[in-house]
């Protein structure tokens, strides 16, 4: 029916809405950084990590396996 289509397009906005929740905040963030760091956002290197973390829900399912990578990639001493 018309009805249960729309229904499950609402669901679907909202499933994902919510699982991005948190990343709706990055702009500002990354703005307060910035200012708080004293340094403009060429200083730093930009690393695309929605490949790997997606900002969900479901990130701490394999960010541990990932997190290796990332370190790697990013040229983390141990412990860092």
């Amino acid at each position: 029916s018309p009805y249960l289509a729309v229904c499950l397009g609402y669901l679907s906005f909202a499933y994902l809405w919510l699982a991005t929740f948190n990343m709706k905040c990055i702009v500002r963030l990354l703005e307060d950084m910035l200012q708080l760091s004293g340094t403009s956002i060429d200083d730093w290197a930009m690393l695309k990590l929605s490949g790997w973390l997606c900002g969900e829900f479901r990130d701490e399912l394999y960010a541990e396996k990932v997190l290796p990578a990332i370190q790697e990639e990013c040229q983390f001493e141990e412990g860092e």
